[in-house]
């Protein structure tokens, strides 16, 4: 991450009323430093690589880390928005929740 990056990101973090909640998706060197960027909250990180996963976990069990396997790819992106952009239109949110469909 570039220097402007990860200064957003703490910025907002100092301007989050604890606690905050923090998800993090992969495991990188900064990884400790979200978890002490994010002091009173719950910093949770997702990482693909089970081993990696495990390894972070066993030489820092203060860090909450969740192995996942994703089931779609970045090529898929376009795609997955274009459906899901489909949808709001026919999808909304009604006063009256018995006639929801």
């Amino acid at each position: 991450m570039s220097y402007g990056e990860m200064k957003s990101i703490s910025d907002f973090l100092r301007r989050c009323a604890p606690p905050c909640n923090l998800l993090v998706f992969g495991l990188t060197h900064e990884t400790l430093l979200w978890k002490s960027l994010n002091h009173n909250g719950r910093t949770v990180f997702v990482e693909e690589n089970r081993y990696y996963a495990e390894y972070y976990e066993e030489i820092y069990p203060e860090i909450d880390v969740f192995d996942v396997q994703y089931t779609t790819k970045v090529q898929e992106a376009g795609e997955l928005v274009a459906a899901k952009e489909a949808a709001q239109n026919e999808c909304r949110p009604v006063q009256n929740l018995l006639f929801s469909d």
